[in-house]
């Protein structure tokens, strides 16, 4: 991690993710004629308004001072008074007091008769605005119903939630239900919550959200090259999910016959000494155990079999490994790594080979050939029979594992299938040649760097933390790797660093000012160059990873050919996360791992990977050369590269740098990884990534050189949708809408954020039925400010296309720092 001379490169290979549905689709919900009936009924509004103020500033002054000279009765005041606390509100007065008025001079009838007017005027554009804003919910939930009656939608929402499927689309006949009742508005809702999904955001599974690889050539003089076939997917592969095959695996490990051929091993997360006589658990305790219990935790060492074992052990030794078995010390198991794309055939090989050749596999086999020939069904049934052929795979799986076929029954983004599926999409061939490829990489640089720099501070930050914990866990002596990070994860938290931290404090609050500063005058956005952020950055250490999605705003291909683009980056992800799940159908993948392995090295030295168990949904790093230490996931390479987390020790280095240590490989260090967790900023390179923008209420789209860095954002009370909470009808929710933009500045179509949800979700403040679904998640949130930002590039800027319409994307892209 030395050298100031280190710089960034691009890795091999990109990845393009995008939307499977135009957004058309999307965009098409909203109508002209609402914003052409709003502006109208604005300016009757603020005529209203302005002769209300007029009455309160001039008009009502006047007129008491006149009566009250003129000994007027009691009623004349309490008329002028009425009207006066309508106009204070804005609205028209009762139309006795504003008579009792208009009767008193020429210029109180004069004003009322000017107010008449305006309010007449206000209701005629009222009742366009109700026509118009009705028409558009009419127009919006016909083209709603249309879409949803699609093949292409409705396979999509029966791999997404085949429940929403069989609740609402399974019936879909194109048409809205002729009642708008509380049933129709609530299946409308969620078909609209999958619509804008669909349209207007990158997914990265199925054909809905289907990946292509890019490769990354320096040398080439064309600066993209880009061949596609548009309306075709490239590739498409239905295989189990990770948990489904998971749960058959148990299933067959309970099976006697398969069971007696299992060899004993220790549960992650256990060590032994040599002997066996001392046992390290996973919370950094030791036991000491009994000569009985040694001889079976040697066993395990051993890879022999319980039924091996008891052939020549005494009871007692027989007895305590069954006492380990029973206590979970030890297992019988089968298995499946964390990164296989196809953990049910994995899962088959792992069975078969405890066979011999000549021998017919157990019976659970038979059941588990069952389910995989239910999955190629659903795979290759044509779209009206899916529905089917999911039951009846569900159906067999349910039979055979004993558990429920779906998980987190109602939420959109959990992934509750037996089946997942990667596609690619209508890209045969893409590469990003050297034109392009250093246009992006000048761009990106100064993002690149501030990010680093941050991951750095923070980095120091959590290591004196950490150094504090060996030295009161273990003084100068080692510390039990997973005891360490159990407790530091426990103590520490990142997003607390934020404010407790100077240094970290001291960036963040560096950064912020910069862009306050820059931001008095300058309209909504701010731009920044190296001379701003030079106090901010370091130099680049070896060994750094990072992987930013870039969105490259440009009306078609040639464009960007051209590098007459606009650059907006995305999400900042740490590590290599163009070598993930995401590149199952890459053609040529394998030849890939070793480029990115010398990138990552260190002094000719690999980094190791701490392999967790799979989180369904989230994505799962490949496999790269070097040593995989395996936490509570299991690895897919062969022994003499696997490592068990337990034996690995935390210990202080001369430098005074704490050092992860194993017994036989030396000393190690790691792959990035996810940086909320504390230790993760231990033991190699630190993750890199993009500071928060710390402003209050939201901040200005920033720009760092050429590139878009933080889009425009608001962060809102809740209160402040309180009157679009309130709204009855169309017109009204259009209204408060309307007024809201005004009150904040936003655009009409962002992205929200409300608290307790995962995603953010696409909305259009001009349209009525997105506008429902707004109100719907402000409604349903836990509280707390909501988060919009702009929907940059809008479509007018996404390039890739086809003749059903335009398509949201962006590319993925690696660099790690080097020579």
């Amino acid at each position: 991690m030395t050298g100031a001379a280190s710089r960034w490169r691009a890795a091999p290979l990109a990845l393009l993710r995008r939307t499977g549905f135009p957004f058309e689709l999307l965009g098409g919900l909203t109508r002209p004629e609402v914003a052409a009936a709003l502006a109208p009924y604005r300016v009757a509004e603020n005529g209203v308004a302005g002769l209300c103020a007029e009455f309160a500033d001039d008009v009502f002054p006047r007129a008491v001072a006149e009566q009250e000279a003129a000994g007027a009765p009691a009623a004349v005041f309490k008329a002028l008074y009425r009207v006066r606390r309508a106009a204070a509100r804005g609205e028209v007065p009762p139309e006795q007091a504003l008579s009792a008025v208009e009767a008193l001079d020429p210029g109180t009838a004069s004003w009322a008769a000017r107010l008449r007017a305006a309010a007449s005027a206000l209701a005629t554009r009222r009742a366009e605005l109700d026509d118009a804003t009705g028409r558009a919910l009419a127009h919006a939930r016909a083209s709603l119903w249309e879409a949803a009656a699609g093949p292409a939608f409705r396979e999509a929402v029966l791999l997404s939630n085949p429940g929403a499927y069989e609740r609402v689309l399974h019936r879909a006949t194109g048409a809205p239900p002729p009642s708008r009742n509380a049933k129709a508005r609530r299946e409308e809702g969620l078909l609209y919550a999958y619509l804008q999904r669909f349209c207007a955001k990158n997914e990265s599974v199925s054909f809905f959200g289907p990946v292509d690889p890019i490769r990354i050539e320096p040398d080439s003089p064309e600066p993209l090259r880009l061949e596609r076939r548009p309306g075709t997917l490239q590739g498409r592969w239905l295989r189990a999910a990770h948990w489904a095959a998971e749960t058959l695996a148990a299933r067959l490990a309970a099976d006697p016959e398969i069971a007696a051929r299992l060899p004993l091993r220790l549960a992650p997360g256990f060590s032994a000494s040599k002997d066996g006589r001392v046992l390290s658990l996973p919370d950094g305790r030791r036991a000491r155990l009994d000569a009985a219990s040694g001889a079976a935790l040697r066993a395990c060492e051993a890879g022999l079999t319980l039924a091996r074992f008891e052939e020549k052990a005494p009871p007692e030794e027989a007895a305590a490994a069954g006492r380990l078995l029973a206590r979970g010390v030890i297992r019988r198991d089968l298995p499946i790594p964390t990164a296989v794309d196809d953990p049910l055939g994995r899962l088959k090989d792992a069975v078969t080979a405890l066979f011999d050749p000549s021998e017919e596999a157990a019976g659970g086999m038979a059941e588990v050939e069952r389910f995989e020939r239910a999955l190629t069904a659903f795979a290759e049934a044509a779209p009206g029979e899916r529905a089917h052929a999911l039951q009846e795979a569900e159906r067999c799986f349910s039979q055979i594992g004993g558990v429920e076929a779906r998980r987190a029954a109602g939420t959109i983004y959990a992934d509750r299938l037996i089946a997942t599926e990667d596609c690619r999409g209508d890209i045969v061939d893409a590469a990003v040649g050297g034109p392009l490829l250093a246009d992006l990489s000048q761009r990106l640089d100064p993002v690149l760097r501030l990010s680093a720099s941050y991951g750095l501070t923070v980095a120091e930050a959590v290591r004196e933390r950490a150094l504090a914990l060996h030295a009161e866990l273990s003084g100068k002596g080692p510390a039990g790797f997973l005891a360490f990070i159990a407790e530091l994860d426990r103590r520490v938290q990142v997003d607390e660093l934020t404010s407790t931290a100077p240094a970290v404090t001291g960036f963040l609050d560096r950064l912020a000012s910069l862009v306050h500063d820059q931001h008095h005058g300058h309209g909504d956005g701010v731009g920044l160059d190296a001379g701003d952020l030079a106090p901010l950055l370091r130099p680049l250490p070896s060994g750094l990873s990072v992987s930013p999605d870039l969105f490259l705003s440009a009306p078609d291909e040639d464009a960007l050919r051209r590098g007459d683009f606009e650059l907006i980056v995305g999400e900042i992800h740490h590590g290599v996360q163009v070598w993930t799940h995401l590149t199952a159908l890459a053609p040529g993948r394998d030849a890939y791992a070793a480029k990115l392995s010398a990138l990552l090295e260190l002094d000719g030295r690999p980094p190791a990977a701490l392999v967790h168990r799979r989180t369904q949904g989230k994505a799962f790093e490949r496999d790269l050369p070097g040593y995989d230490i395996e936490v509570l996931g299991r690895s897919a390479k062969p022994d003499d590269h696997r490592l068990r987390a337990a034996d690995l020790s935390v210990v202080l280095g001369a430098d005074g740098r704490l050092r992860l240590r194993h017994p036989e490989a030396g000393e190690l260090f790691l792959r990035p990884r996810d940086p909320r967790a504390a230790s993760s900023w231990l033991f190699g390179p630190p993750p890199v990534v993009l500071p928060p923008l710390r402003l209050p209420g939201g901040h200005p789209r920033v720009r760092l050189g050429d590139a878009v860095v933080w889009r425009r954002t608001w962060e809102l009370p809740r209160d402040a949708f309180d009157a679009l909470l309130r709204a009855e009808g169309p017109s009204e929710a259009v209204l408060a809408a309307d007024r809201l933009r005004a009150a904040h500045g936003l655009p009409s179509r962002v992205f929200a954020r409300v608290p307790g949800e995962r995603k953010p979700f696409y909305a259009d403040l001009a349209e009525p039925l997105s506008l429902e679904h707004l109100t719907h998640m402000v409604r349903a949130s836990t509280g707390g400010p909501l988060r919009l930002s702009e929907l940059l590039p809008g479509p007018a800027g996404w390039w890739l296309a086809d003749d059903r319409g335009t398509y949201s994307s962006e590319l993925r892209m690696t660099y790690i720092t080097g020579p």
